[in-house]
């Protein structure tokens, strides 16, 4: 029976029946029905866009994401595939999705808002202020934050939205600063009671009353700086009783200094903001701080300073910041009034006039202690300025901090040591205590850092040092507490992090809120930012306080590893070491970067002196040459030719034009007599000379070889070349022969264990101990040696391809010879300096093509400069010359005599 189609056909109850005519409910009729138009209206949506409409990266709260998905009409969860539209607010994003069953449109939020408007909806998002505020902890800002978005294509984030929340963020930034700058104070204030404490006698306890500053006070003791009245000493038993009970005030130690966001030198010191910082003594945590703008772009395009929140707040220089802000931090600051503290000592460099200005403002006597650091800087940069060797300011510099560490806090101990720093490098170890190690053992007693060990004799340099110590010495109340502004340095890098120098954040609040970021890093650790994140009712996150716990607990771990001595001791070795490596390369280099050194007219030399060989070919053949001369001198002349290729052998005996000199008749055995050669009383056939090398050419051909002699580099090449050139032969015999190998320097490298036992290089020797014994007879005789160094090289194992790679190019022998003709003129004409240079150092100018005319004529065309670029410019790596200073100023000395 066929089955009926009809679905709406009666049935018994509420029954109904489907398409295949079996039994079913509405509801289940209903359902069906949404599930074929859902995807009829997905198949339509598919084939009409090609592109979604929702793309990219979102960032998305998952719980909250979660929850969103569900429509709460038909129970059911919601599809991201049913998306129709989606509103993007920086990071947020409210996506209306369609329910797939009831067809109803949902909004789906991806983050948590924090402001609502008065109808319900969202106006201000979690994520966006957490943007801000990672972006202000990051030390990032608009263009960096969306350069990683866009990468992550992540919907960027428009600048207005970001500054929205960043000044939402930023406000809370500030209180939290100031809070925590409130407790360290406290702090601070605990630790000074319980350190005053420890210093009591008898048990009691010492209050110090701070006076009032009065006209009367300054003329009874103008110099003064502080007046301490001891108005209470009050047994205790174990609680103190806290200053505002005794109506009193206690007085903390401070180190303060100032930085700015871009530092200059000289008079450019023109930034436009700063920050001042004061920190405790003893907690090492920032007590108080201020910050200066001397911009605010709203005021500059019209703006009332009602309608902002305007921070310019100077109009001075920048250089007055510094004092404008301490001012600001320690003398009008209510919180140090309301908890019963006034900063009594001022720990800083002396760079600045800020303690003047501190002490017109302040109401109370303010000390100023100097930083130790700052103070060996100043003593280093005094003693360059004098021109003061290295080694002999490192020492000074080593004891000047000795002094002051180990007589901390006793002012006629530094005062004492500072001046007995010269006499001990001098060694006058008369006022020397028992640490000097010459009063424990003088015979052996060494200098640390001074070159040799040996004490300091120059008077001129001992009278110039002690000058300079003197003055600091005449500071010894200011040095003696050994202060340190450390813990401000430190900060300085924790704000440089957040407002970098090449970026600009001081036209709005911005720069504010990031130092207060900075300030809220150093007292409470990276993991502020859970804090912040409480106070602005944002969830801290998980993921946020774990992170932050263990950046905080490795940035402890590495403060407490850099103090230790291990550390510190290595970090000096660590700095010392790319110290030497850099300056042994710098001296090696020549002149390579100098300021304005292009500007400097000098002469410019031709740099090709330097030869270079060029690569021998692979194919040349090899043959062993030796010759045996009348003499050593240059002008000695060839009398017997012999070389061995492959198997095949030359020797030929020439007459001499001149007799032998003795030495050379007794080691070879030759002599002439009658105009006859004769060999150990032997006569010798004999060949005339141009013939003799000729047939050594034809011998030789068709080449290319390569001709290996012992020390030939030095006697046997140079010889037969200018034999050859005064015969007329160069030509040919460049035609057949490639290039030269001297076999010592080879047999020098191959050989290293001779060298330790200072054994010799001779042939003969060699033979001996290489080949056997009886290897040597007949030395001396060309042809013998020839095949004595062929059993030397196979038996020491040097094949044909390390020959080859030591030799050197015919070309370049020859142009060493130009070279050294030049070098012999050159010489002689800068003789006239040899006054206050030294020998060698005058060859080596002649070497390199430098002569008396070149330096007259740089010296009155660009000064000492032009001299110092022409002698130390860098050359394939080296100075032409020398960079020595010591060398140079000498040199220049004898210039000016010559030309005067």
């Amino acid at each position: 029976m066929r089955r009926s189609l009809n679905v709406n056909m009666p049935a018994k109850g509420d029954r109904v029946r489907d398409r295949n005519g079996k039994f079913s409910t509405k509801r289940k009729l209903q359902w069906k029905e949404n599930v074929r138009n859902a995807c009829k209206r997905r198949k339509i949506q598919n084939e009409d866009s090609k592109d979604s409409i929702v793309n990219g990266r979102r960032v998305v709260e998952i719980k909250m994401l979660a929850e969103e998905m569900w429509c709460p009409a038909c129970d059911a969860p919601l599809s991201f595939r049913y998306v129709e539209n989606e509103n993007v607010i920086g990071l947020a994003s409210i996506f209306r999705v369609r329910c797939h069953t009831c067809l109803l449109l949902h909004e789906v939020k991806s983050s948590k808002c924090y402001k609502k408007r008065e109808d319900g909806n969202c106006t201000q998002y979690d994520v966006n202020a957490k943007s801000a505020l990672a972006m202000i902890d990051a030390g990032i800002g608009y263009t960096h934050m969306n350069t990683i978005l866009s990468i992550l294509n992540i919907p960027i984030i428009s600048n207005t939205l970001l500054k929205r929340n960043e000044r939402y963020v930023g406000k809370s930034l500030e209180d939290l600063a100031r809070k925590s700058c409130r407790e360290a104070l406290r702090l601070e204030k605990d630790l000074m009671l319980a350190d005053m404490s420890v210093f009591r006698t008898c048990r009691c306890f010492i209050v110090i009353s701070v006076p009032m500053k009065t006209d009367q006070n300054r003329t009874k003791n103008p110099k003064s700086s502080t007046t301490e009245n001891i108005v209470a000493v009050k047994n205790v038993s174990n609680d103190l009783e806290s200053p505002e009970e005794q109506n009193s005030i206690v007085k903390l130690k401070a180190a303060y200094d100032a930085g700015w966001q871009k530092k200059g030198s000289g008079r450019s010191y023109n930034s436009l903001t700063a920050h001042g910082i004061g920190i405790g003594s003893k907690n090492k945590l920032v007590i108080g701080y201020a910050t200066r703008n001397k911009r605010c772009i709203f005021c500059e395009k019209g703006h009332p300073p009602e309608d902002h929140d305007c921070r310019l707040n100077h109009t001075g220089s920048s250089k007055s910041m510094e004092a404008s802000m301490a001012v600001e931090i320690f003398a009008k600051n209510p919180m140090l009034k309301e908890e019963g503290v006034v900063i009594g000592t001022i720990i800083g460099d002396d760079d600045s006039s800020t303690i003047a200005q501190l002490r017109r403002e302040s109401e109370h006597p303010v000390e100023k202690e100097s930083d130790k650091n700052h103070a060996v800087c100043t003593l280093s940069k005094a003693l360059w300025a004098l021109k003061i060797p290295s080694k002999v300011i490192d020492y000074i510099k080593y004891c000047f901090g000795c002094v002051l560490e180990k007589n901390k806090d006793n002012e006629e101990a530094v005062r004492t040591g500072l001046l007995n720093i010269v006499p001990h490098a001098f060694d006058d170890h008369s006022n020397c205590g028992t640490w000097c190690g010459y009063n424990k053992d003088p015979t052996t007693y060494l200098h640390k850092i001074l070159p040799g060990g040996k004490g300091l004799t120059d008077e001129n340099m001992k009278a110039s040092l002690t000058d300079v110590l003197r003055k600091f010495a005449a500071n010894a109340r200011r040095l003696a507490p050994c202060g340190s502004t450390q813990g401000n340095e430190s900060f300085h890098n924790i704000s440089l992090s957040k407002t970098t120098k090449r970026n600009h954040y001081g036209g709005s609040e911005s720069n504010d809120f990031r130092v207060a970021s900075a300030v809220c890093q150093k007292n409470c650790g990276t993991s502020y930012v859970v804090s912040v994140n409480t106070k602005l009712n944002l969830s801290p996150g998980k993921h946020t306080e774990k992170y932050r716990a263990q950046k905080d607990k490795l940035r402890a771990a590495r403060a407490l590893s850099a103090k230790t001595v291990e550390k510190k001791r290595r970090r000096r070795q660590l700095f010392q070491q790319r110290h030497h490596t850099n300056t042994r390369a710098e001296n090696k280099e020549g002149i390579t970067y100098s300021s304005g050194c292009g500007f400097n007219t000098f002469v410019e030399l031709d740099n090709s002196y330097s030869i270079r060989n060029t690569p021998i070919p692979s194919t040349s053949a090899l043959a062993f040459f030796d010759l045996e001369t009348t003499g050593l001198s240059k002008t000695s002349e060839i009398v017997q030719v012999s070389a061995k290729l492959g198997l095949q052998e030359f020797n030929a005996f020439i007459v001499p034009s001149h007799g032998f000199s003795p030495s050379a008749s007794l080691v070879t055995g030759l002599s002439v007599d009658d105009g006859e050669l004769f060999q150990n009383g032997e006569k010798m056939k004999t060949m005339p000379r141009r013939l003799a090398l000729k047939s050594f050419i034809d011998f030789l051909t068709p080449g290319p070889v390569i001709l290996i002699a012992h020390n030939g580099g030095r006697f046997d090449a140079p010889m037969l070349l200018n034999e050859l050139r005064s015969l007329g032969l160069l030509q040919d015999f460049q035609s057949v022969v490639f290039g030269f190998c001297d076999t010592l320097p080879l047999l020098k490298k191959k050989l290293p264990e001779r060298i330790k036992a200072k054994k010799s290089f001779r042939q003969s020797v060699l033979a001996e101990d290489l080949v056997g014994s009886g290897a040597a007879d007949g030395a001396h005789d060309s042809l013998v040696d020839v095949r004595m160094l062929a059993n030397i090289i196979e038996s020491v194992g040097i094949n044909n391809e390390e020959l080859r790679s030591n030799s050197v190019t015919v070309h370049s022998v020859l142009m060493a010879q130009v070279e050294a003709a030049k070098t012999k003129v050159n010489r002689h004409d800068l003789d006239c300096l040899k006054g206050g240079v030294s020998t060698g150092m005058l060859t080596k100018m002649a070497k390199a093509g430098v002569t008396i005319d070149f330096l007259k004529k740089s010296y009155s065309d660009g000064g000492e400069d032009a001299v110092t670029m022409l002698l130390g410019e860098d050359v394939n790596g080296r100075p032409r010359v020398t960079k020595n200073k010591k060398i140079l100023l000498n040199l220049i000395t004898e210039i000016k005599k010559l030309l005067s």
